[in-house]
């Protein structure tokens, strides 16, 4: 189950970081190619723990199990 993100114009810069705040390489969330406004971000490849994912200017934490 993937978050899904709806994108304004002008594209967002999304990045996901560790408790630690060390940021995760888009390698490990391989992000969709966007479509129709939404990107979506694969965790599956994650550790469980902790995240918090920056959308531009706002961070939102998530808990993976």
């Amino acid at each position: 189950n993937s978050p899904s993100i709806k994108r304004g114009q002008g594209g967002v810069s999304i990045e996901i970081f560790n408790i630690f705040g060390e940021k995760i390489p888009p390698s490990q969330t391989s992000s969709a190619t966007p479509q129709e406004g939404n990107l979506k971000i694969d965790i599956t490849n994650l550790p469980a723990g902790v995240y918090f994912i920056k959308i531009g200017d706002k961070f939102e934490k998530f808990v993976k199990y």
